[in-house]
């Protein structure tokens, strides 16, 4: 069960101070650095609240360029993930090893209840974000965006299909600034710190060649 959680939280997600002059053509779509900060609320007071920790950890830096992504976590299970448009597959990096454990990322997907757009929610980091909230069966997502500043093109995930990426992404067309997760247990909330929109090299997603790769279950 743990295993599963920690899985589906960090997929989900994933999917990581800004210079309040931050500034993106409407055009252009975002390619940089955000750094994202990780928080929780508990909302039953027997949580195991170091479990929380050990699968949340405090903070990720998330790289992005042209829907390619990689994400670093400062998790002992989990030290980064790195998601290729071409093949639509997620490949994840646990522990010190060779080995990548990667996933195809078609489905399935989860079965949506209801959604809505709110404009004008949140102010993070001096950018006005609309608010996306979507209801699952178990669990609410409400993500806070800007589809100016941290604009992407939806295409690049129409088939990334696990955990409704491609849903998400369609409505926000967009990055997210916050992300908060709530579950009957507790609350994940992960917030960027810091933006930066710059240049990123391709090799920041390259596969070792060395690489063992082993399908994720």
């Amino acid at each position: 069960m743990k295993s599963i959680l920690k899985f589906t939280i960090f997929c989900s997600l994933t999917f990581f101070s800004c210079s309040s002059n931050l500034q993106n053509n409407p055009k252009d779509y975002f390619e940089g650095r955000i750094d994202y900060k990780v928080s929780f609320k508990a909302k039953l007071e027997n949580l195991d609240t170091t479990f929380l920790r050990s699968i949340l950890g405090n903070a990720s830096t998330f790289y992005f360029k042209k829907g390619n992504y990689r994400q670093d976590y400062d998790i002992k299970d989990l030290q980064r993930e790195v998601y290729l448009v071409k093949e639509n597959k997620s490949y994840f990096k646990r522990d010190q090893s060779d080995t990548l454990h990667w996933k195809e990322m078609s489905g399935p997907e989860n079965k949506v209840l209801k959604f809505e757009v709110n404009k004008n929610k949140a102010s993070i980091l001096n950018i006005d974000c609309d608010e996306l909230i979507v209801h699952y069966e178990n669990k609410t997502y409400k993500y806070y965006f800007n589809s100016e500043s941290l604009s992407i093109d939806p295409k690049w995930f129409q088939n990334f299909k696990s955990f409704n990426k491609n849903f998400t992404t369609e409505k926000m067309k967009s990055l997210f600034l916050k992300c908060e997760i709530e579950y009957p247990q507790f609350i994940a909330i992960i917030t960027a710190e810091k933006i930066s929109k710059e240049l990123i090299s391709d090799e920041i997603f390259e596969i070792p060649n060395n690489a063992i790769l082993k399908e994720e279950k």
